[in-house]
């Protein structure tokens, strides 16, 4: 799917990222409330879950974190297949995220991000101009 310099090309976004702010969980809760998430969909239905997997993502136990990572992977990017529309809101979670996860919990939210590569890569995804426009705004 990504070859191994995409993967080392976004770990050095990882690492350079995680430095630079203080993760602030009341302005991540609101901004997942402010998303009208059954308008988005999942490999499984209605995204109604996600931002309960996006909030268990940033819990203090590691378990619980990895737990969520692997739901988000399967909800998001099914098997590697398939991108969902819930992928949309949940990007900028998951960035949010990513800037301040551990390496392991930050190797799996990697992998998330590079099924949305590889489906940019494609031209295949409705994420396609979301996904430009925000890292272009963010970087």
């Amino acid at each position: 799917m990504v070859n191994k310099n995409s993967f080392m090309i976004l770990y050095a976004i990882y690492t350079h990222l995680k430095y630079f702010m203080k993760f602030d969980i009341e302005i991540y809760r609101k901004g997942l409330l402010a998303v009208d998430w059954t308008q988005f969909e999942t490999a499984y239905g209605m995204a109604t879950k996600i931002p309960e997997q996006l909030i268990r993502l940033v819990s203090e136990e590691h378990d619980i974190a990895m737990q969520a990572t692997h739901e988000l992977w399967c909800g998001l990017c099914h098997q590697h297949a398939y991108v969902s529309s819930s992928a949309l809101p949940a990007y900028d979670f998951l960035l949010d995220v990513l800037k301040y996860a551990d390496d392991k919990l930050a190797l799996e939210l990697l992998d998330i991000f590079s099924v949305l590569l590889f489906a940019l890569a494609l031209n295949k995804s409705i994420t396609k101009n979301y996904l430009c426009s925000n890292f272009e705004k963010n970087h």
